[in-house]
C-alpha cells in the first residue's frame, strides 16, 4: 500500500469520527470500521485502531422513520451496509463504489425495504454520490448523500414524471411526488460542511485535496453525467452501470 493511500485513509478516518459526533445526525447515523489486521467484528469508529493501520472497511447504520409502502411508515426502521474502498477505489477519482446491505442475503427483511424509486429489495442505486464524494470530500459525504437518498430529500430526486426517474419503483415515485409533494421523510440538518462546521472547534480549510472542489452546497441533476467544469457538485442516478 502506498504511503498516500494510508494517509488518505487516516484523515477519512478522523472525518468519519467527526460525523459521528455530529449533533445533526446523532441516532441518525452510527459507523463502524474492521480492523485491518485483526478483522473480527466491526468497531465502533469512536475506536481509534490499535494495529496502526487506519481501515478501509466500513458499516453504516442509519435509523429514521422510513416508508415502507404506500401511507406505511416504520418509525423504527433501520439498517446496516457495508463497503470497502480498497487503493484501486480511493485513489481513482473516477472509480465506481455501491453498498451492499447487511444480513438477509444482502436483502432487506420482508417490510423493510423503503418505499422508494431507487432501491430495490437487494440494491440501493446510489448513481453518482460516490463520483461526486471523491472529488475532494471523502467517505463522509458519501455516507451523507446516500442517507439523503434514503430520505427522499427533494434534490437528490428528480421531479419530472419520466420513465427514467420513475427507475426501481414507479409506485413509490408518484406517492413521493403526487401525494407526499416531493417531501423528505424526515426533517434533517445534513452536516454537508462537516470540514469546515465550528461545532467541534475552530473551522479548518480543507483537510486534504484528491479533486477539485468547488463548493460543499450539493446540487442534483438527472440524466446524463456532465465533465465539463461545474461551480457545484452534479449527483445523477439511473440505470445501474
Amino acid at each position: 500500500m502506498s504511503h498516500t493511500y494510508e494517509t488518505r485513509l487516516k484523515k477519512e478516518f478522523e472525518l468519519l469520527q467527526r460525523l459521528e459526533r455530529h449533533p445533526n445526525v446523532k441516532g441518525i447515523i452510527t459507523l463502524y470500521y474492521k480492523d485491518r489486521v485483526e478483522g473480527g467484528a466491526y468497531k465502533s469508529i469512536l475506536e481509534t485502531p490499535t494495529s496502526g493501520l487506519y481501515p478501509n472497511e466500513f458499516k453504516v447504520t442509519y435509523k429514521m422513520p422510513m416508508y415502507v409502502a404506500e401511507n406505511q411508515l416504520k418509525r423504527d426502521w433501520q439498517a446496516s451496509f457495508l463497503f470497502e474502498v480498497p487503493e484501486e477505489i480511493l485513489m481513482d477519482p473516477n472509480s465506481k463504489l455501491g453498498v451492499e446491505i447487511e444480513g438477509n442475503n444482502g436483502n432487506f427483511p420482508e417490510g423493510s425495504k423503503p418505499f422508494n424509486n431507487h432501491v430495490s429489495t437487494g440494491w440501493v442505486c446510489t448513481g453518482t454520490a460516490w463520483g461526486v464524494a471523491n472529488q475532494g470530500f471523502g467517505i463522509w459525504y458519501f455516507i451523507i448523500a446516500v442517507g439523503c437518498l434514503l430520505n427522499q430529500e427533494k434534490f437528490m430526486m428528480a421531479s419530472e414524471d419520466a420513465d427514467e426517474n420513475r427507475h426501481l419503483n414507479a409506485d413509490a415515485f408518484r406517492f413521493w411526488k403526487n401525494v407526499r409533494k416531493m417531501q423528505p421523510n424526515n426533517k434533517i440538518d445534513w452536516p454537508f460542511k462537516l470540514m469546515d462546521d465550528p461545532v467541534f472547534g475552530e473551522p479548518q480549510k480543507k483537510k486534504f485535496s484528491f479533486g477539485e472542489k468547488k463548493s460543499t452546497q450539493p446540487s442534483f441533476s438527472f440524466g446524463q453525467v456532465k465533465h465539463e467544469p461545474q461551480v457545484t457538485n452534479k449527483f445523477t442516478f439511473g440505470q445501474k452501470k
